[in-house]
């Protein structure tokens, strides 16, 4: 085992690095989904735009982006409805805006004669079949040529059945979540560089106190009074401190009542583990995997030398079965030794008996 001190290495500094860990992927998800979305503007196109003037349909149809909700007053049912596999779905309304007819295909299965204040949600659509046959239908009840009639009609119907529901789930679940994540993972391993004692792993200080001065208590003693450092761990007069890639973990040494060190196999027995247990039934329960048996050892033995309150009873069960070996033994032992004499006693008794017939006859 090789121990070492450094006053260079502090809580700061491990704090420091599982930050890089973690800003690391999300400066590439950054960069992968600003490279996307720079050369296909799905994000642009899928978004839901706004249409406050009729003129504006023409400018988002032109740039596809057919996404579009619309405040619409009072809309009027044609009388028509919308089908789907003989089920109806929806039904045609109209409102006149800006001096303009526009449609509008609502989801419903029960329509009403009108609908004050609506705010639409829906994809534009200008070539539709089954517009145009219900435009044609409902010029013939007005009494309508169908070229006069379709002169003041808007080119574009709103539809909110063919709202894209999913695609555009899809798109903020694998897009725009993804990508405000990774912004906030930035600002906030800016923050946690600037004052380390608000990092994630540092939320477990609070369980000895007050959060930034149990940070600069550690930081001090790592620095100045380090005992013992060896593989990814730290041991300090107080604390243990256990570093990983993505996390750092502070244990109080007087917290642990309980150890114990456990052969874990993993990976289908592939990958074969040791765990090291400590716990406290009132305050805490920790366990980490070590790929070193040593280093699993060298902590056990560094804890309870420097905290004789651990119970670590459990130690002996490693060595059960080398024990109760060495009891039987020991065992079998002394009965071979109290059986020896007992046997040699006998022996001899026929022969003192023997001695004893034979001279009197002489």
């Amino acid at each position: 085992m090789t121990i070492r001190k450094s006053k260079q290495e502090g809580l700061g500094l491990l704090f420091l690095k599982n930050t890089i860990a973690m800003l690391i992927p999300a400066i590439l998800v950054f960069c992968i989904i600003l490279l996307f979305t720079s050369r296909y503007p799905v994000i642009y196109q899928m978004t839901t735009h706004e249409i406050s003037k009729l003129e504006e349909m023409e400018g988002w149809y032109q740039q596809n982006c057919l996404n579009v909700k619309m405040n619409v007053s009072q809309l009027k049912y044609t009388g028509y409805d919308y089908y789907d596999n003989e089920k109806q779905i929806g039904a045609y309304y109209y409102a006149f805006i800006e001096d303009q007819c526009v449609f509008f295909l609502i989801k419903t299965k029960q329509p009403e004669p009108m609908i004050e204040n609506k705010m639409v949600q829906g994809k534009m659509l200008e070539n539709s079949a089954s517009l145009d046959a219900m435009k044609n239908e409902f010029a013939k009840e007005l009494g309508l040529n169908y070229e006069d009639f379709n002169s003041f009609v808007n080119p574009f119907m709103i539809s909110e059945i063919d709202y894209p529901y999913m695609e555009v789930f899809l798109l903020l679940l694998l897009i725009i979540v993804p990508y405000i994540i990774a912004i906030s993972m930035i600002v906030f391993s800016v923050i946690w560089t600037i004052s380390p004692f608000r990092h994630p792993s540092a939320k477990q200080l609070n369980d000895f106190g007050d959060r930034r001065l149990v940070f600069q208590e550690i930081q001090s003693q790592m620095k100045h009074r380090l005992l013992q450092h060896n593989y990814n761990y730290y041991i300090t007069e107080e604390y243990l401190i256990i570093h990983n890639l993505w996390t750092t973990d502070v244990i109080r040494m007087d917290f642990i009542r309980y150890i114990s060190r456990h052969v874990i196999v993993k990976m289908k027995g592939k990958k074969q583990v040791y765990r090291l247990t400590m716990s406290n039934p009132e305050k805490m329960f920790y366990e980490k995997d070590f790929d070193s048996e040593q280093c699993a050892d060298e902590i056990m033995e560094a804890l309870i030398r420097l905290n004789p309150k651990i119970d670590n009873r459990t130690m002996k069960v490693f060595s059960l079965s080398q024990d109760t070996e060495s009891e039987e033994n020991s065992n079998e032992k002394q009965v071979q030794e109290t059986e020896a004499p007992v046997a040699s006693q006998e022996e001899e008794q026929p022969e003192e008996t023997q001695s004893e017939e034979i001279e009197p006859e002489k």
